[in-house]
């Protein structure tokens, strides 16, 4: 009887030896599994504030590309308004040209 006692007692120390070692197992991989999901969220948390940059730098770099446009636009007006002023000027020479002309022909007759 006693060694059957002993041997139950030998079975049950086996027995809570191997649930201590299973929960100790379950305890692990529940950190494991934390640590992962802080990891995951952190990573989540470095994406997101990426696309928040990329988006900031795509909405500066469209700006920039606006501005440079209409400098580009602006240069283009300035050219336009000194060459139509430069043929206005030449078209009132060509007018005054005339007129003395005209004026000519007529003390000529």
């Amino acid at each position: 009887m006693q060694t059957q006692n002993q041997q139950l007692l030998q079975q049950i120390t086996e027995r809570d030896d191997y649930n201590i070692k299973l929960v100790l197992e379950g305890v692990r991989a529940r950190q494991l599994w934390n640590s992962l999901l802080m990891e995951k969220r952190v990573v989540e948390r470095e994406i997101q504030q990426s696309n928040v940059s990329l988006d900031f730098y795509n909405i500066k770099s469209a700006r920039l590309s606006d501005q440079k446009h209409l400098l580009d636009v602006t240069r283009a007006s300035d050219q336009a308004r000194e060459s139509l002023d430069a043929l206005q000027s030449k078209i009132e020479r060509s007018q005054m040209t005339l007129l003395e002309l005209q004026i000519e022909t007529e003390r000529e007759r």
